[in-house]
């Protein structure tokens, strides 16, 4: 069982073999510390119930095209990296997912149509080869949230683990359409989280 605490921007791991999802905390030191931790609760009390993660299985990628290159989405895309890297830095993964969680709950169901999402995020990744490094995928997740804009309130922010050997990965992906990754990418990885 892996947990992901957004507070401490940190996985937490509990192997198998230490017991069922809720264990009975009066017997279990492990539960006191999950408790505590405020990964789980007692049955029956107050607190986070165990959510399991829903929405659709990625069964297709962007294919590749050849948008032209101009000004004005090198400097929007440029613009969007640097707004999520400060974000990360000056609020914490976890306030940044409440925002988004919230921003998601209120907000309609963004007006663009899934084609005009998916050339939007085609766009931002003629520029990624520019700017990304080998394990940002959380920078480049929310760089393309933020460059979607009011479009971003239609897609998933999807956190998902690998757990032998422990590897932690995210993308965006609209439906069933993984928007700045491959299905090779996310192969092997168990989404445990979407925002």
């Amino acid at each position: 069982m892996i947990f992901l605490d957004l507070e401490g921007d940190r996985y937490c791991a509990v192997r198998a073999e230490c017991g069922p999802m809720v264990p009975d905390a009066r017997r279990d030191s492990l539960a006191e510390r999950l408790i505590r931790a405020q990964l789980c609760a007692r049955p029956g009390e107050p607190g986070r119930a165990f959510e399991e993660t829903q929405f659709p299985h990625a069964s297709e990628e962007l294919a590749s095209s050849q948008t032209p290159l101009d000004l004005t989405t090198a400097v929007r895309v440029w613009t969007a990296r640097r707004l999520a890297r400060h974000s990360l830095r000056r609020d914490g993964l976890a306030s940044v997912v409440r925002r988004r969680r919230a921003l998601r709950s209120v907000r309609p169901m963004a007006t663009l149509g899934a084609d005009r999402v998916k050339r939007a995020a085609q766009s931002f990744r003629a520029y990624t080869p520019l700017s990304i490094k080998e394990g940002e995928c959380l920078y480049n997740a929310l760089s393309l949230l933020t460059y979607l804009g009011r479009a971003a309130v239609g897609v998933d922010w999807v956190f998902a683990v690998r757990a032998l050997p422990f590897e932690a990965h995210c993308w965006v992906q609209a439906g069933s359409c993984l928007l700045d990754e491959t299905l090779e990418g996310v192969a092997g990885y168990m989404p445990i989280m979407a925002a």
